[in-house]
């Protein structure tokens, strides 16, 4: 049977077409192995980490209520922990992807560059499974003697250096208190700034001076707009004490661990309120001492007028009345001072 030159070419080129397509085409068996995608869950089955097979991973991580906060891609092996961390945090986790399946021993020694590696722990901190090829480890900053500055992130996974990271600890927050309040008053507010949106409770405990820390109170802060957190401290829960109050502010991580960052002194003073002016047509009017100590038993309000010297001094002096825990008081009547005009002077004394 004839074939033309042209029939021999036209079968010549679909043969060769066919070849490259067989060169080129990928074999399915090898892509099976080598770019099956693998997902791995939390205890909770929650995605955690997804294995691409191809040098890549997308991570995720979660916040307390099961939000996810965080989704990137990832090189894998790779160690990933925070770049810059705020010293409220009292804590930050760093993570190891990409750990194979049969290790049994993951560590994340972790040191600060101030003064070597003094606080780093021995034995080195054990990691936690995540998830298949995921290990974690919290470093708390109490471990570290609360330092700030660049905290260095290794990891070791059988005994072999498997990779690290570097995270830069800086202090961000600042407390504002009262230099001095007086008693009147009945509390004084702290407010503390700059706190990372990752501290889940802020504490003030607060004492006074006298007795020591006889009347310790932990008072939980309330979380406002932007990083801000306040405490009111009421006096009431301090034995209605004058004097030094010391209130510091604790933050903690959702894991429980704390840190004390700020400290202040408020100074509550006791006060003796009279008005500055009144009518003589009042009749008579009220003065108030503020800040009487709790266990008091003698308040006194000697009063007189400083026309012709303490002529009109009652003696013996006047007896306060107690109005509440702290606060007693007493009635001036003109007619007692000769119903006179002009400047009077008004003292307390407690318990002589």
């Amino acid at each position: 049977m004839y074939i033309s030159d042209h029939s021999k070419k036209l079968f010549y080129m679909i043969c060769l077409s066919l070849a490259i397509i067989l060169i080129f085409l990928p074999n399915s068996e090898s892509n099976a192995s080598t770019n099956t995608t693998e997902y791995n869950y939390d205890n909770s089955g929650r995605l955690i980490y997804t294995d691409t097979n191809n040098g890549m991973a997308i991570i995720n991580r979660y916040d307390n209520a099961g939000n996810l906060i965080v989704k990137k891609v990832v090189k894998i092996p790779s160690v990933e922990a925070p770049a810059e961390v705020s010293l409220s945090n009292a804590s930050y986790d760093v993570y190891a992807y990409g750990i194979k399946k049969d290790a049994t021993s993951v560590s994340f020694p972790t040191w600060t560059e101030a003064n070597g590696n003094d606080d780093l722990e021995n034995p080195w901190v054990q990691g936690q499974k995540v998830s298949e090829g995921v290990w974690k480890a919290t470093v708390p900053f109490s471990k570290h003697n609360n330092e700030t500055g660049l905290y260095d992130n290794d990891v070791w996974v059988d005994g072999k250096f498997f990779g690290g990271a570097k995270t830069m600890v800086k202090e961000t927050t600042s407390l504002r208190a009262p230099e001095k309040v007086e008693f009147k008053a009945g509390f004084y507010e702290v407010v503390l700034e700059g706190v990372s949106d990752q501290v889940q409770r802020v504490t003030f405990p607060t004492w006074t001076e006298a007795n020591g820390q006889d009347d310790i109170k932990h008072v939980e802060g309330q979380k406002q707009a932007n990083g801000t957190w306040k405490a009111t401290i009421p006096f009431s829960e301090h034995n209605y004490e004058t004097g030094i109050y010391t209130t510091h502010a604790y933050c903690y991580d959702q894991y429980g661990n704390s840190i004390g960052i700020w400290g202040a002194s408020i100074q509550v003073v006791p006060g003796v309120e009279a008005p500055a002016e009144v009518s003589l047509s009042n009749a008579s009017y009220d003065v108030y001492a503020y800040g009487v100590a709790k266990g008091a038993t003698s308040v006194s309000f000697p009063t007189w007028t400083e026309a012709n010297g303490n002529d009109d001094l009652e003696n013996p002096w006047v007896q306060g009345q107690k109005v509440s825990e702290g606060v007693w008081k007493a009635t001036v009547p003109f007619s007692k001072h000769n119903n006179e005009t002009g400047l009077y002077d008004n003292d307390v004394w407690v318990d002589g």
